[in-house]
């Protein structure tokens, strides 16, 4: 018979040694050595380290419930250890989880709760004060307060050495920055926590994945198509080495909306319906967000019913706002428009609401309330003013000839600004209907330059396979042309097009063509102006180059 160990002998340092491996194993992303090291240690003698890492590495192998029992008996045994600062770290995570699994914001708010009293017990600042602070910037509805709490974060994380927390942090304070409208340099603080992650620095899986869920909200929000693409096979890979699927999800969701906005459609839907996919067997509470992102596509693609059936059961959910009532327009029921879309824009708004404020002016104006259709193209256009973004200020514009319509005035100049920054924005759809609706306006007066402005507009819905390309096609017959498309060629000008051209390339001003081709001034000055967009150039000099190398002078 075995002699029962002393005190002296028992084995602590075999513990601490599993228990250290095991956060190694945790950060390589080897959940079942992770799992294997924390039991271990547990075996040799309980407590709430091995416990919490037991309940990470459960969590990270899609063991959801079971995670967070095991967290939750950890936190406790924590406290009772008289250890605030693990049983708020513990907390802090148990917050997250409570929110994305089940999402439950009122267990949510307790644990935050739970952290903030651990760390007051604790009093100094520490790491995980920088944690929780990382964490509310998340959860926050207000990108000023989100830029507060991450500065916050990131002056810890570089205070106390911790890679993981400055740059996690760093990646929010970039999508605060972007959501405010100082775009370059949010996108610079992404990319500077992106290149942490992908170099190493960042050795939590957990913010590893929170860098790459902001840099694709960002990049939805501003379409950045080529920054979005060129990042999609790094989250694969890493969710490919960690297992955590729901990353997908969130990123397929946001890159479904920057390809929406690119005119992408197609691909668009296969993203969401990826998204919802990787939502119905993991992060359920985040279905909505792929849902209505792709009942807003189909409204504009013009299935009304299939769109009605994806929103079926999350009525009520704020993300259903703008699709709910762009189906409710589409169906001729602006009241009804007005009642969903108007009670969901913020009082300040940001830039993730300028579609939601510009649909909530159309539904104003449908339902013949010119005044506050006003009073929000105000805050469209503070906005506007404060980014400088080219999918803002055409938003505005197009709102400022929508509301010029309805009161009898002229729309031209702000159709125009519209047209330029819609273009410049790379919002194909936005522009279509822009063209269209500016189209209809010149119709009685200025048959030539509606039919050329409609012709534009059918062309492009019909590629994107807009709903809309059937009110531009009878437009155009009602104006004597076919309503069909027209075949897409090598040419990127129409006739008259060429024509205005040659003439501006032989140095004529607008006054000398219009008077040439027996045209008004004001056609001829948008002609210019479709030039100029058509062919990606800046001025009429470089038009004319451009004339020299492709257009046959006879």
């Amino acid at each position: 018979m075995r002699p029962t160990p002393a005190a002296d002998d028992d084995p602590v340092p075999a513990r601490d040694q599993l228990v250290a491996r095991g956060r190694a194993a945790l950060q390589a992303a080897d959940w079942v050595a992770a799992e294997r090291a924390f039991a271990e240690a547990r075996q040799r003698r309980p407590g709430p380290d091995a416990l919490e890492g037991l309940g990470k590495a459960r969590y990270w192998q899609g063991h959801h419930a079971e995670a967070l029992d095991l967290l939750a008996t950890s936190h406790r045994e924590h406290r009772e250890a008289g250890n605030a600062r693990a049983a708020a770290g513990v907390a802090i995570h148990l917050a997250q989880l409570h929110a994305l699994v089940n999402g439950d914001g009122a267990a949510m708010q307790a644990w935050v709760g739970h952290a903030h009293r651990m760390l007051d017990r604790h009093g100094a600042p520490c790491r995980e004060t920088g944690w929780v602070e990382v964490f509310r910037a998340c959860i926050s509805a207000d990108p000023a307060v989100r830029h507060r709490r991450a500065t916050r974060a990131v002056e810890l994380g570089r205070r106390f050495d911790d890679p993981a927390l400055e740059f996690d942090a760093l990646a929010y304070l970039g999508q605060a920055e972007v959501e405010q409208g100082r775009v370059e340099r949010g996108m610079a603080l992404l990319d500077e926590a992106v290149a942490a992650a992908t170099a190493g620095l960042v050795d939590d899986p957990w913010a590893v994945g929170e860098i790459w869920c902001t840099l694709f909200h960002a990049c939805e929000l501003v379409g950045e198509v080529h920054r979005a693409e060129q990042w999609l096979d790094t989250v694969d890979g890493y969710v490919t080495t960690t297992g955590e699927r729901p990353i997908r999800g969130i990123c397929r969701t946001h890159w479904g909306g920057v390809l929406t906005s690119a005119g992408r459609w197609e691909e668009a839907a296969l993203a969401f319906e990826e998204a919802r996919d990787v939502f119905s067997r993991s992060y359920r509470p985040s279905f909505v967000e792929p849902t209505a992102r792709l009942a807003d596509l189909r409204i504009r693609q013009g299935r009304l019913e299939q769109a009605a059936r994806l929103m079926a059961g999350f009525e009520d959910h704020p993300a259903m706002a703008l699709p709910r009532g762009r189906l409710a327009l589409s169906r001729g029921r602006p009241a009804v428009a007005r009642d969903v879309v108007v009670r969901a824009v913020p009082e300040t708004a940001t830039l993730a609401d300028t579609g939601l404020v510009e649909l909530a002016i159309v539904a104003q104006l449908a339902s013949g309330h010119g005044e506050e259709a006003r009073g929000l193209h105000d805050r469209l256009e503070r906005l506007a003013a404060t980014t400088g973004h080219p999918a803002v200020l055409g938003r505005s514009s197009l709102a400022a000839a929508r509301i010029a319509v309805a009161s009898g005035d002229d729309p031209s100049p702000s159709f125009g600004a519209a047209l330029s920054a819609l273009a410049t924005a790379g919002l194909p759809w936005e522009l279509g209907v822009a063209r269209l609706e500016y189209a209809t306006w010149l119709t009685p007066g200025e048959p030539e330059l509606a039919r050329e402005h409609a012709r534009h507009a059918l062309d492009g819905l019909a590629r994107l396979g807009a709903a809309d390309a059937d009110r531009a096609g009878r437009l155009l017959r009602s104006l004597g042309e076919s309503g069909r498309p027209q075949p897409r060629t090598d040419d990127v000008l129409t006739a008259r097009q060429q024509e205005v051209l040659t003439l501006v390339s032989e140095g004529l001003s607008n006054a000398q063509v219009a008077d040439r081709l027996h045209l008004s001034p004001r056609t001829v000055e948008d002609h210019v102006g479709n030039i100029l967009q058509a062919l990606g150039v800046d001025s009429r000099t470089a038009a004319a180059a451009w004339a020299a190398r492709h257009v046959d002078p006879d």
